[in-house]
């Protein structure tokens, strides 16, 4: 499905940054968006592809829990567990935001530390990032739980409250 492009690309200023996809059935989707990247650059922004992940077994943890208990979800997203590994760079761009010179992201089920990591190596002169983490069972896509409107009005999932933010 590839009718959701907030999670294959966003823009911070005239760069475009296009996901590193962890789900396996995700890797073509793209596809439906590659001729936005030739009229993206004719009008002069700067186009650059995440690291394609392998789909490799190695980053997945097959013994993650599939568990209903939602203290269970919570522990472990708390303790930074997730489906995803720290083997190869993944990361959805729905799982982070940009407010001025601040990005905020969140570690989840599909943006893992080595792709928050590359993204602050590619972006991180010009901006500073944060890292939030919520009270979420199963963390994916930050602006399901928390989001910037405007200046000094955001909206915040009252299920899913912020606990901290890892700077």
């Amino acid at each position: 499905n590839a009718a959701m492009c907030r999670d294959h690309i966003t823009i911070f200023g005239d760069t475009v940054i296009e996901s590193s996809h962890a789900w396996r059935s995700r890797f073509g989707e793209m596809l439906a968006y590659k001729n936005l990247r030739t009229r993206f650059t004719r009008y002069g922004a700067r186009w650059i592809v995440g690291p394609q992940p392998s789909g490799a077994d190695e980053l997945y943890d097959f013994s993650y829990p599939i568990t209903k208990n939602v203290k269970t979800r919570h522990d472990l997203a708390s303790q930074g567990k997730f489906v995803t590994k720290d083997v190869e760079i993944c990361f959805d761009t729905a799982d982070f935001f940009r407010c001025g010179r601040d990005i905020f992201c969140q570690l989840s089920q599909v943006t893992n530390f080595l792709g928050i990591k590359w993204l602050t190596n590619i972006l991180g002169q010009k901006y500073r990032f944060h890292i939030l983490q919520f009270k979420d069972p199963n963390p994916m896509h930050v602006d399901a739980t928390f989001q910037v409107v405007r200046e000094g009005l955001a909206i915040s999932n009252p299920d899913r409250p912020c606990l901290q933010v890892k700077l």
